[in-house]
């Protein structure tokens, strides 16, 4: 049996705005985080060191004598970013190799397909606190974000601006301020909580599709233009949530979502046409405020009302059309333990 003082859960991200610019020094993104969605359970093992991955309807299964004997780039799925996340806690904590069994299974997947809640974070942060658990050292919330980090970024190729991480560790609704140069300040102390306000209720929903979006990474980049406009509507997202006015909210989601569609329309990227652009469509002939939630393109969309009614008819419509409802907000929203 496993204790229960060696399993612990994770939740995800959920993006509200800053997406892309938030990559740049002094970006900003304003994102939540999802309860549910990681669920980890850690067992001493006098073996070797096993990692079991299940996540989209897969499952990664990799044993090994030692976090070392393999590089995490090969090794697939998400069980790379586990096992990144255990190496560099077992370096950066100067642990002596502890074996031990880690298996995580992350949920809110959507017919084998990712919804765009931050799973790669989760299972990097989850391979960080697997390795403290086992070894029984106590690894503050500051300490496992950077490792985190650090072991998400290098898996990505140095690419990544943190938010998610960031989310995940602080938990609640969170403003994400990128340091400039970018990375050159301890992350957490880049993230603020922020109220949601009350009578705001809000669907996360799985547009029907998935994508990667690293080519519209590199052009939006580029557009000096497109990420002034999106960086601009973020902080006016962080400054109507701080405000606690769901009126001030919406106007502002709305204006984040319209910088991304101007942006997309002008460099023809795709991120808020198909069916990312039908869910939006059915969102607004319902009476209520869209939003892509993170890159676009595919993966999850928002939508947000003043109240519950139009949410709820909402819902309904998709139902019957077999489009999937992942979260209800602020039902969903894992918040932190002094809230």
């Amino acid at each position: 049996m496993i204790s229960p003082r060696l399993s612990f859960d994770l939740p995800g991200k959920c993006m509200f705005a800053g997406e892309y610019a938030v990559l740049r020094g002094g970006g900003v993104a304003v994102a939540c985080a999802i309860k549910g969605v990681g669920h980890a359970r850690v067992m001493r093992d006098e073996r070797a060191v096993s990692v079991r991955v299940s996540a989209y309807g897969n499952t990664d299964f990799r044993v090994t004598r030692s976090l070392f004997d393999i590089e995490p780039d090969t090794l697939p799925g998400l069980l790379r970013f586990a096992w990144a996340g255990a190496r560099i806690a077992a370096t950066g904590l100067d642990l002596a190799e502890m074996p031990f069994h880690l298996a995580l299974r992350l949920d809110r997947d959507a017919s084998g397909k990712k919804v765009g809640l931050g799973g790669s974070a989760v299972a990097t942060l989850a391979g960080v606190k697997a390795v403290a658990l086992a070894a029984q050292v106590s690894l503050l919330d500051p300490a496992a974000a950077e490792l985190a980090h650090v072991a998400h970024r290098a898996c990505q190729h140095g690419h990544g601006s943190g938010y998610d991480v960031a989310t995940i560790v602080r938990r609640g609704v969170v403003r994400f301020d990128q340091s400039d140069p970018p990375h050159s300040a301890p992350l957490l102390a880049r993230a603020q909580t922020l109220p949601w306000p009350r009578g705001l209720h809000a669907v996360l929903a799985f547009s029907g599709e998935s994508r990667n979006t690293g080519d519209a990474i590199t052009r939006i980049q580029a557009d000096e233009r497109a990420l002034g406009a999106i960086d601009e509507a973020a902080r006016a997202v962080a400054e109507a949530l701080e405000s606690e006015e769901p009126d001030a909210f919406l106007a502002a989601i709305e204006a984040a979502e319209v910088a991304l569609e101007r942006a997309d329309g002008r460099l023809g990227l795709g991120l808020t046409t198909g069916l990312v652009g039908q869910r939006l469509a059915e969102i607004r002939e319902a009476g209520c405020t869209g939003r892509v939630s993170g890159a676009g393109g595919g993966d999850s969309v928002l939508a947000f009302a003043a109240t519950r009614e139009p949410l709820e008819q909402l819902c309904e419509t998709w139902r019957r059309a077999g489009v999937r409802v992942v979260a209800r907000l602020p039902e969903a929203l894992d918040a932190p333990d002094d809230a």
